[in-house]
């Protein structure tokens, strides 16, 4: 804080200012077994951390005694930024294994996309996709967009899912 190009994580003396090191940060242990692959700035207070098996979520500031908690040991996050946010502070996540879940209040809260849509987003292949989202305001519902990793016009699926509804929509982009 405060000295963006101090990047020591283990200075003689660590104080809130010191830069954050996920290995250890006085009683704070991030230990992952994967790499994490996906970060979510849920609020200034809270960040969300994706591995491609799990969920963790980092409350507070890791200088002054900040929180790490489990959300999910079982699903993890596809790599990238594959999140939107509502205006509620609601989290939209890809999964690792398949599927779009909410994470409200810093927990994992249920998959939106049960039914026809669970298999066409879980059978993206994100070797050749990556998959991001956008939350509209307007229409009130989430976009979930496939993006492929190279160039070439080809035709790419849509998804948007109407939040008043609880509907899922396809829709194609050259």
């Amino acid at each position: 804080r405060g000295t963006p190009l101090d990047w020591d994580p283990t200075p003689p003396v660590i104080t809130p200012l010191s830069a954050f090191s996920g290995a250890s940060t006085g009683n704070l242990h991030f230990k992952q077994s994967d790499v994490v692959n996906c970060l979510i700035p849920i609020t200034d207070q809270m960040i969300v951390f994706g591995t491609p098996t799990s969920i963790s979520r980092l409350t507070g500031d890791p200088g002054s005694g900040g929180d790490l908690d489990t959300i999910s040991d079982g699903e993890g996050l596809a790599f990238g930024a594959p999140y939107a946010l509502d205006p509620q502070g609601v989290a939209y996540v890809k999964g690792a294994k398949g599927g779009i879940w909410r994470i409200a209040a810093g927990q994992l809260s249920g998959r939106i996309t049960l039914g026809w849509v669970e298999d066409r987003i879980r059978d993206i292949d994100l070797s050749e996709y990556d998959v991001r989202m956008e939350w509209s305001l307007e229409e009130e519902g989430l976009h979930v967009f496939q993006v492929p990793k190279s160039t070439g016009e080809r035709i790419v699926q849509h998804w948007f899912w109407g939040q008043k509804e609880n509907e899922w929509w396809e829709d194609e982009f050259v």
